[in-house]
C-alpha cells in the first residue's frame, strides 16, 4: 500500500467500550479508506484493549488486500469487522476495502494524554494529522471535511463538537458543555505534520487532559499559522456519567492554568481573562475569621466569620443549581462541593503560581 494521506490519532485509557464505539465510526468515514490510517495509542498499556485493536486491524486486513471482496456499505462493514454498537448509522458511501488500523501501547512513566498524542503524530505515515478521542463519535464526513481545509493551504483546522445533555444537566455536565465552544480541542482537529515537527507538537509538561491542546493553539496563534473554524467537521462527544463529587478533582486544572498562563499571558487573557476569584478568596478569609474568634474565645467574631462563610457557600451552591439539576442527591453534592470548591481551587492556584514562578493568583 502507498502512503496514507492522513493519520488518525486516537489516545486511550482502559475503555474498550468507548473506543470500539469510535473505531466503528472511524472506519464509517467517507473518505477512501486507502488514503487514511487509524493510530490507536494506548496510555493503558492494556491487553483488553490491545486484543480489541488488534481485532479491528487484523479484520480489516482482509478487506485491504483483497480488493475483489464484496463492496460493503459502512454498516455492513462495522458489523463485519467489529463488534460495536449497531446504533451508529453512518452515510451509505460504499466502501471496497478498510483503512490500517495500527497500535502502539505507551511505555514509561508518562501516560499523559500529551505523551500519548505525540508518539502517535510522530510515528504516523501521513502528512497530515487528525485527532479524536476514544470517548467522540465522528461524523461519516467529519474527515473528509477537515482534509479539505489542509488542502486549501491552511495549517490548521478546528471542527465542531456536539455535546448533548438533558434540559435539567448536572452542574459536571454543564461545564463539560462547555468544551462545545473551546477551539482546537483534541477531540476535534487536524494539522500538517510539518506544523507539529516544527512545533514539537504537544507540551508534556502538561500532566493531564487539560490545557496542553490550548498551549499547541495559542503557539500556532504566535507563529500566525493560518488557521480555520469548520463547523461542518462535526464530532459527537457523549458526556460520561461522572462520580458523587467529580467537582473536587477538576480543581487540579487550576495547576495547569498556571502553566499557560505562564507561557502565553497575552493570548491567556485575551481567551479566559486574568481575573482572580474573588469570591474564593472571600469565603476562605470567612472561613478564616470564624475559626480565629474561635480560637480566641470571641463567640461574636467566630459567629460573624462562619455566617459570612455560611452565605458565600449557599450563594455559589445556588449558582451552580440555577439552570441545572435539582434532584435532591444532585442538590446536597452542590452543598457540600461548594463548601470545599473553594479551598481546592485556591491551593491549586497557589501550588501552580509557585510551581511555575507566576503570579496566576
Amino acid at each position: 500500500m502507498e502512503k496514507p494521506l492522513v493519520s488518525i490519532i486516537v489516545p486511550t485509557y482502559q475503555r474498550e467500550t468507548l473506543l470500539d464505539i469510535c473505531l466503528a465510526a472511524l472506519v464509517a468515514q467517507d473518505f477512501h479508506p486507502s488514503l487514511f490510517e487509524v493510530i490507536v495509542v494506548d496510555a493503558g498499556n492494556s491487553k483488553a484493549t490491545r486484543d480489541l485493536v488488534e481485532h479491528w486491524s487484523e479484520s480489516t486486513a482482509a478487506y485491504r488486500f483483497y480488493p475483489a471482496a464484496p463492496v460493503l456499505s459502512p454498516v455492513q462493514a462495522i458489523g463485519a469487522v467489529g463488534t460495536a454498537t449497531r446504533s451508529y448509522t453512518p452515510a451509505q458511501a460504499e466502501l471496497t476495502h478498510l483503512p490500517m488500523i495500527r497500535y502502539m501501547a505507551v511505555s514509561g512513566d508518562n501516560h499523559s494524554p500529551a505523551h500519548a498524542r505525540n508518539l502517535g503524530w510522530r510515528s504516523a505515515q501521513g502528512a497530515y494529522i487528525a485527532f479524536t478521542d476514544d470517548d467522540c463519535i465522528p461524523r461519516s464526513d467529519w474527515l473528509r471535511r477537515g482534509v479539505e481545509m489542509l488542502d486549501l493551504g491552511y495549517d490548521g483546522v478546528t471542527g465542531q463538537v456536539d455535546m448533548p445533555v438533558s434540559d435539567h444537566p448536572t452542574d459536571y455536565e454543564a461545564n463539560a458543555r462547555g468544551l462545545v465552544t473551546s477551539e482546537y480541542v483534541t477531540a476535534n482537529c487536524f494539522y500538517r505534520k510539518a506544523v507539529l515537527e516544527a512545533t514539537d507538537g504537544f507540551d508534556e509538561a502538561f500532566q493531564i487532559a487539560w490545557r496542553e491542546d490550548t498551549d499547541l493553539f495559542f503557539r500556532l496563534l504566535e507563529r500566525e499559522e493560518r488557521l480555520i473554524y469548520v463547523p461542518d467537521a462535526v464530532v459527537m462527544h457523549p458526556i460520561r456519567p461522572a462520580r458523587w463529587g467529580v467537582s473536587l478533582g477538576e480543581q487540579r486544572k487550576n495547576y495547569y492554568n498556571a502553566l499557560l498562563y505562564k507561557k502565553h499571558p497575552r493570548w491567556y487573557t485575551k481567551k479566559f481573562g486574568h481575573r482572580s476569584p474573588l469570591r474564593y478568596y472571600a469565603t476562605i478569609s470567612a472561613a478564616l475569621v470564624g475559626l480565629a474568634g474561635l480560637a480566641s474565645e470571641q463567640p461574636q467574631i467566630a459567629e460573624a466569620g462562619f455566617v459570612a462563610w455560611l452565605f458565600f457557600t449557599l450563594w455559589f451552591a445556588g449558582q451552580r443549581l440555577e439552570n441545572t439539576s435539582h434532584h435532591p442527591g444532585h442538590v446536597a453534592e452542590m452543598l457540600v462541593t461548594s463548601a470545599l470548591i473553594p479551598f481546592l481551587a485556591i491551593y491549586w492556584r497557589i501550588r501552580g503560581s509557585l510551581a511555575y514562578r507566576v503570579w496566576h493568583m
